[in-house]
C-alpha cells in the first residue's frame, strides 16, 4: 500500500508558490510524507492531466487517487490540519 503523497504544482515566477515552498517542505518533512515539485511550465503535460488551473496548488494522493487538494497560497497551521487530516483518514483506514 502507499503512503500519502503530496503533490505540489508551481512556476518560477509565481510569487505566491515561492512563499509555499519551503512551508509544504517543511509540513510533508514534519509529517513524513514524500514530496514531488512539479513545475507547471516545464511539465505542462502533468499539469493538463490533473487540470492546474491556478497556482500554486497542491494535491494530496493516496494510493494513486486524489483525496485532497489546496489552490493558492495558505498558512502553514492550515496545511498542517488538511494534511493531518487526510492522514489520519489513511491510517484508520489501514490499520484494519
Amino acid at each position: 500500500m502507499d503512503k500519502l503523497n503530496v503533490l505540489f504544482f508551481k512556476a518560477s515566477w509565481c510569487l505566491p508558490c515561492k512563499t509555499l515552498e519551503p512551508i509544504i517542505e517543511t509540513v510533508c518533512k514534519e509529517l513524513n510524507i514524500k514530496l514531488t515539485k512539479f513545475n507547471v511550465e516545464s511539465s505542462p503535460d502533468i499539469a493538463n492531466q490533473l487540470s492546474i488551473m491556478s497556482i500554486p496548488t497542491i494535491i494530496i494522493i493516496s494510493n494513486e487517487v486524489e483525496v485532497g487538494r489546496i489552490i493558492g497560497a495558505t498558512s502553514k497551521n492550515k496545511l498542517l490540519t488538511k494534511i493531518k487530516s487526510l492522514q489520519e483518514n489513511y491510517d484508520n483506514k489501514h490499520q484494519e
